[in-house]
């Protein structure tokens, strides 16, 4: 909301003069609302990550329950492509942690107010994320029996000395690249003034003869309400969110910090032991 004095302009969807109405969004009104803005991109993306690739998985899954014994290799490969896309329904709670902080910091008393909440289904959506990602981890897959373990035969044609060397390459620069990607801006919101006024936004072009946009420049508005987020700063802000009582942000936490961020670095510790034991072994 846009506040001048007695004067107080909602700028959300069916928002206007004195109207400020709350928003709550599941993923088929986004999905709209995204449409009637003219951002089909950003609607294209969220039935693909929250609805295809979830129906996706399902359906890949009983398929290849189906060809297990009859064809083995089509189960394995759909299996794999199941465990390969397990965790692309993720990004919309990844977006939605990081779009809560940028909404959040429009809040400026007296001028600008805003507010944004994470709601049951942004629970609902994060448990079904973590739980299909480690079912289909747990599936076996036949792989043993296929021509699918490719990628995991390839190292035998290479010497353990070399594997070993290229993966502390590839993690120095993988470390350098995550410290940069964890501290600087992932996201950001920028308010555009001629996008809020008719006909395409709820406010007027001007009141009593006054036209509003040069108040709202001079007012220094769009700066106000420029902010951008890292993953850095979106840990600190869920912890102080946390110590408030929001059980939402408890769960945001562990998404970024367990997930992205731990997981990530776990992940790449064990390879490079995994990389070592080779030589570890030869010497």
């Amino acid at each position: 909301m846009l506040g001048f004095g007695l004067l107080q302009f909602g700028l959300g969807p069916g928002g206007g003069l004195d109207k400020a109405p709350a928003t709550t969004e599941s993923m088929v009104g986004l999905v709209h609302l995204l449409r009637s803005t003219d951002c089909s991109l950003g609607a294209t993306a969220v039935v693909l990550y929250a609805m295809v690739v979830p129906g996706l998985k399902v359906f890949l899954l009983l398929l290849g329950e189906l060809l297990r014994r009859r064809h083995a290799v089509a189960s394995s490969l759909c299996i794999h492509l199941v465990q390969s896309i397990s965790k692309w329904a993720c990004p919309d709670m990844f977006a939605y942690i990081l779009l809560t902080y940028l909404v959040r910091g429009l809040n400026h008393p007296r001028m600008l107010q805003a507010d944004m909440r994470l709601d049951l289904g942004f629970t609902c959506f994060s448990i079904f994320c973590v739980g299909s990602t480690v079912a289909s981890l747990g599936i076996r897959s036949g792989d043993e029996a296929s021509g699918f373990g490719l990628c995991r035969r390839l190292p035998k044609c290479l010497l353990a000395d070399r594997i070993l060397l290229l993966t502390v390459v590839l993690s120095v620069a993988f470390a350098a690249a995550f410290w940069v990607g964890v501290t600087i801006p992932v996201m950001s919101l920028r308010l555009q003034l001629h996008d809020l006024f008719a006909p395409k936004g709820p406010l007027p072009t001007e009141i009593m003869g006054i036209p509003i946009e040069p108040v709202l420049e001079n007012l220094q508005v769009p700066e106000k309400a420029n902010a951008d987020v890292s993953l850095l700063v979106a840990l600190g802000t869920l912890v102080s969110w946390i110590q408030q009582g929001e059980i939402n942000s408890f769960i945001a936490l562990i998404m970024i910090a367990g997930f992205v961020v731990s997981l990530t670095l776990l992940d790449m510790a064990v390879l490079v032991a995994a990389a070592g034991r080779p030589s570890c072994g030869r010497s």
